[in-house]
């Protein structure tokens, strides 16, 4: 095996790229989680507003903004990827998290609704998202989003015994603590990262 020497210049060049690309991972990650969780807190709390204070006979319409977030992460892959200039394994692993999440997410949609057991879903979303929390912080590294995932599971046996309108309310709470605040924490972190290089 031959043993490649860089030069301190090379070095540092290597050093450098590797920086900016362990940047662009956590941005990614940012960006997907903060879209994920506005557009599902918003959802969750439409279809509470519709259910509980309107005669709208359709309150679950509201989760057709998932629809946009497809769109608009398929939109942003596509984009991304063209851009990308480096590949790493965390990026390339993160990328299959997050079309596993999508694909396991629309296969549950379609199994709860075909046996119509909506009643059961937010449970077993909430347990989910703690799963997939717990796993990207620890890909990652990233503390902050490993307590998310740990805080869901807890709320999702919680939410066992309670009525499904509370479940809608505990729906906003689990986003805003398992994508919204850690993804806030991942643009933070990332920003301070830049300032240093």
């Amino acid at each position: 095996m031959v043993e490649e020497k860089f030069s301190p210049e090379q070095s540092l060049q290597l050093i450098r790229s590797m920086i900016e690309k362990v940047k662009q991972d956590f941005s990614d990650n940012s960006f997907f989680l903060l879209l994920w969780g506005w557009l599902i807190l918003i959802a969750a709390l439409l279809h509470y507003g519709l259910m509980t204070f309107s005669n709208f006979k359709q309150p679950w319409m509201a989760w057709s903004l998932m629809w946009v977030g497809a769109v608009i992460s398929i939109y942003y892959a596509i984009r991304s990827e063209r851009k990308q200039k480096h590949k790493t394994y965390i990026g390339d692993t993160m990328k299959l998290v997050g079309a596993a999440t999508g694909i396991t997410f629309s296969v549950l949609a379609f199994i709860l609704g075909y046996f119509e057991l909506w009643s059961y879903s937010f449970p077993v979303y909430f347990t989910l998202y703690g799963y997939i929390a717990f796993v990207s912080g620890t890909i990652i590294s990233f503390a902050p989003l490993r307590w998310a995932g740990v805080a869901c599971w807890p709320v999702a046996v919680v939410s066992v015994f309670v009525s499904f309108d509370i479940q809608l309310l505990l729906m906003a709470f689990v986003v805003l603590i398992s994508y919204i605040i850690p993804g806030y924490l991942l643009k933070f972190h990332q920003k301070n990262q830049t300032n240093r290089v």
